[in-house]
C-alpha cells in the first residue's frame, strides 16, 4: 500500500478551530504544535480577558438598585455612597439592565445622572470627568456615557464589596 489515505482531524476548542489533513504523521505532528503552542496562549488569554458575571453581579445589586422602565434607580441609602460611587453604581446598573433586556441604553445622559446624583452640573460633569480619567467610564456620545470594561471590573472587585458593607451600618 504506498497511497496512504490521507486522515482528517478537526479540532475545535473554544474560540479555536483548526482542520489538519496529510498522513498519519504530518497530522500528528501537526496536532501536538497546535495543542503546544495554541491551547496554552488561548487559555492565557482567556485568564487575561476581563469579563464580569452578569449573574452575579444582579445578585450583589439586589437590595443597593432596581431597574424600572426609567432606568435604573439607587435604593441605597445616597449619604452612604461617594459621589463617584453613586454614579458608578448608576452605571453598571443601566450596564446590566441593558444586557438583560431591560433597558434600551447601556448608557446614561448627563441630565439623568445629575437628577439621579442630586447635584449640581458642575459637580456631576466634574466627577464624571475623574471616572473618564480613571479609565472607568466612557463618554458614547456628545452627552451619553456608560461604563467601560475596566470600569465594571474594577467597580465589582473594588467598590461593590465597600459599599456592600456601608449598607449594612445603619
Amino acid at each position: 500500500m504506498s497511497e496512504e489515505t490521507p486522515i482528517v482531524v478537526h479540532i475545535k476548542y473554544g474560540g479555536l478551530e483548526q482542520t489538519f489533513t496529510g498522513s498519519l504523521e504530518e497530522v500528528w505532528i501537526s496536532i501536538n504544535r497546535f495543542f503546544s503552542q495554541f491551547i496554552p496562549t488561548f487559555t492565557i488569554a482567556q485568564r487575561l480577558t476581563v469579563a464580569v458575571d452578569l449573574a452575579e453581579l444582579a445578585k450583589q445589586l439586589e437590595g443597593l438598585v432596581i431597574l424600572t422602565s426609567k432606568g435604573p434607580e439607587v435604593i441605597v441609602n445616597r449619604k452612604r455612597l461617594s459621589d463617584r460611587d453613586y454614579l458608578m453604581l448608576c452605571l453598571v446598573s443601566a450596564h446590566l439592565g441593558y444586557h438583560m433586556g431591560l433597558l434600551d441604553f447601556g448608557s446614561l445622559t448627563r441630565d439623568e445622572l445629575q437628577r439621579r446624583l442630586g447635584k449640581t452640573a458642575k459637580i456631576t460633569s466634574t466627577r464624571l470627568s475623574e471616572l473618564i480619567r480613571r479609565g472607568w467610564v466612557e463618554r458614547v456620545d456628545e452627552d451619553r456615557f456608560q461604563i467601560t470594561k475596566i470600569g465594571l471590573w474594577r467597580f465589582v472587585e473594588e467598590r461593590l464589596p465597600k459599599i456592600r458593607g456601608a449598607k449594612g451600618e445603619r
